[in-house]
C-alpha cells in the first residue's frame, strides 16, 4: 500500500498528530479587539443608516412581487439620500448623541425621503413612458408600412394586395 492510501494514524489521545489547537487567547483578542474598539465609531453611523432607511424597509415589507422591484427602486433612492447624512456625521466628532440630534432634525430626512420619492417615480412612471414610446414607434412603423403598401399597389396594380 502506498503512503497516500494509508489511513491517518492517531495518537493515544485520539487526535491526529500535528493538528493545531484553536487560536487561543491571543488569537481571539486579535480578532475581537478591533471589533469592539470599532463599535464606538461604527455603531452610530450604522444606527443612522438603519433608521434613515425606513422608507426602504417599508417598501420591502409591502412589496409582494417576487423580484421586489419596487423595494429596490425605493430602497436605492433612500440609500442615496441617507449616505449624505451619514457622511456628514462621519465628518463630525463620532458621538452617539450627535447622531441622535441629526436624526431628530427634519432636514436630515429630506434627502432620504426625496430619494425614496425618486425611486417610486422610477418604478411607476418610467415603465409607462417606455410603453408609450414603443406604442408611438409602432404606430409610426405601421403608417410607414401602409404607405409602402399603397405605393406598391399604385406601381404594380391591385393584384399585389393579395
Amino acid at each position: 500500500m502506498s503512503d497516500a492510501a494509508k489511513p491517518d494514524k492517531k495518537s493515544k489521545t485520539g487526535k491526529t498528530p500535528g493538528a493545531k489547537k484553536g487560536g487561543g487567547f491571543i488569537g481571539w483578542f486579535l480578532l475581537f479587539a478591533p471589533i469592539t474598539l470599532g463599535l464606538g465609531y461604527f455603531y452610530p453611523p450604522l444606527f443612522m443608516l438603519v433608521v434613515l432607511m425606513a422608507p426602504g424597509w417599508f417598501a420591502l415589507m409591502s412589496d409582494q412581487a417576487e423580484d421586489h422591484a419596487m423595494a429596490v427602486c425605493v430602497g436605492s433612492g433612500t440609500l442615496a439620500g441617507a449616505v449624505f447624512t451619514v457622511s456628514s456625521y462621519l465628518l463630525s466628532p463620532p458621538i452617539f448623541s450627535s447622531a441622535m440630534v441629526l436624526i431628530q432634525q427634519p432636514q436630515t430626512w429630506l434627502l432620504p425621503m426625496a430619494g425614496s420619492a425618486a425611486g417610486a417615480v422610477i418604478f411607476y412612471i418610467v415603465p409607462m413612458m417606455i410603453i408609450e414610446s414603443v406604442y408611438i414607434k409602432n404606430q409610426a412603423h405601421k403608417k410607414f408600412l401602409e404607405d409602402s403598401q399603397k405605393k406598391l399597389i399604385e406601381d404594380w396594380g391591385p393584384e399585389v394586395r393579395n
